[in-house]
């Protein structure tokens, strides 16, 4: 069997290559987008699926829960009650995709998709295609989520976040292919619904190689299961319409209604750019959350509390130095990053700098929480925090410009999820010791310590 630093190690290889890949995605697609496409239709495109995305409305976190539960489930030898989480979670989502994807349907056909979005580069009839396809990868996304449970429980979360980067990678590659050959928006959408269609089916297969215990049959469809979900999905679900539509895509849409198409390109370009570095800490985050439910399931809280120690000091600290790191490049990287579309706007960059280390902290501090399904006080400060931002990024727009979006609006959703976890945390293990251990991977090395006659949390 596999060792705990084993694990880590090869979560947090996997995990980066995925990261990378999500990074690779935006930073990559961005200058291919903008070289085949120009500045307007991109910004029409960013537009497009920032509409897209609110398909996720009707997913209400039951596949993020489901993970946790069956990872729990599965750690703390229960692999009956892992199998009736899995198999009522696929039920709720088959139901759930299937409601989104109609109501979708309906709201493109009965709606002015031009109010919200202008048609210079687009036809209405695109745009329309365009929104339901991207809206069904954004709901069949959602069912990998069960699957990379199952596949965290078995063998680790390595293998389902390899499994992302791989088909991320060929998404990408296939994206750069068809834009060199002139491919329109509708069939790049086409090429992400496809890229979702494989990363399931791979997902299934391993599923089925790894977790021989793993079984689809209606008599296990449980309510127990919902019963002992329901609340931590509820916070996932408000966690992830805050953080992805209300966070992200809504002030994306206020950008494009107020300030146009072309003004939506720049600021896209910057909150891209200095994302990176959250993105690529938020993957050491990722790469231990797994550990860390196994080590409280299986009685371990004092493994668990180093874990979190060392999850929360490193990708802080890995924030911190690669922000710095893109602050000193941006001069250099963004106009050649960007074929000369967009020039350095340092004022709103400096403006980016503090939602991005809140932003890094919150996504380590979630990610612990997370792992024992310890979420709704959470997302209820997340949420009234983005609702305080949203509003005063609104009032302030007319006399601040982007800057009011990104100082105000994306930084106190931020700090309030920040305050909330933190507080979580505290409850669950007390005051956590927190160093910025930068740059080296020290959740690798915490685990290889005697715990059997573990030192006292406090």
């Amino acid at each position: 069997m596999s060792t705990v630093r084993q694990r880590i190690r090869f979560a947090f290889i996997a995990n980066g290559i995925g990261r990378v890949m999500r990074v690779a995605e935006q930073l990559a697609l961005v200058p291919l987008l903008l070289l085949g496409w120009g500045v307007e239709r991109y910004g029409e495109w960013i537009a497009l699926y920032s509409i897209a995305v609110f398909a996720a409305l009707a997913h209400p976190g039951i596949g993020v829960a489901a993970y946790s539960d069956i990872v729990i489930q599965f750690a703390g030898g229960n692999r009956r009650a892992a199998v009736r989480s899995f198999t009522t979670a696929i039920v709720l989502m088959v139901v759930t995709v299937a409601a989104g994807f109609g109501l979708l349907l309906v709201a493109i056909n009965t709606l002015d998709i031009g109010h919200f979005v202008s048609h210079q580069t687009i036809t209405p009839a695109e745009a329309r295609t365009i929104i339901a396809i991207l809206g069904l990868a954004v709901l069949l996304q959602f069912g990998t989520e069960p699957l990379a449970g199952v596949l965290s429980a078995a063998v680790g979360a390595g293998l389902p976040n390899l499994v992302f980067g791989c088909t991320k990678a060929i998404e990408i590659a296939v994206i750069a292919g068809a834009l060199y050959a002139g491919a329109t928006p509708v069939f790049v959408a086409t090429i992400t619904l496809a890229a979702v269609l494989l990363h399931i089916a791979i997902d299934a297969v391993l599923a089925v190689r790894y977790a021989p215990w793993l079984r689809m049959r209606w008599q296990d469809f449980d309510t127990s299961a919902i019963r002992r979900t329901w609340r931590p999905a509820l916070g996932h679900f408000c966690l992830f319409v805050t953080f992805n539509i209300v966070n992200v895509h809504v002030p994306r849409l206020i950008v494009s209604y107020y300030l146009g198409a072309a003004t939506l390109t720049i600021f896209t370009v910057f909150v891209t750019y200095t994302r990176a570095s959250r993105n690529l800490a938020h993957m050491l985050s990722q790469a231990v959350q797994v550990e860390i439910g196994r080590a409280f399931a299986g009685g371990h809280a004092a493994r668990g509390r180093a874990l979190i120690e060392a999850m929360l000091g490193s990708a802080l600290g890995i924030a911190i130095a690669l922000l710095a790191l893109e602050l000193v490049l941006a001069p250099l990287v963004i106009p050649a990053w960007t074929q000369g579309h967009v020039a350095v706007a340092w004022g709103l960059l400096a403006a980016l700098v503090l939602p991005t280390i809140a932003g890094a902290y919150f996504d380590a501090t979630l990610q612990a929480a997370s792992a024992l399904n310890r979420v709704g006080f959470i997302a209820s400060c997340f949420t009234l925090g983005a609702a305080v931002g949203l509003a005063a990024g609104i009032l302030l727009l007319p006399t601040l410009g982007l800057i009011a979006i990104a100082a105000i609006t994306l930084l106190i959703p931020e700090l309030a999820g920040s305050w909330a976890a933190t507080r979580t945390i505290n409850a669950i293990v007390g005051h956590p010791h927190i160093r910025l251990t930068a740059l080296s991977f020290w959740p690798a090395q915490v685990v290889t310590r005697d715990f059997a006659n573990p030192p006292d949390p406090r």
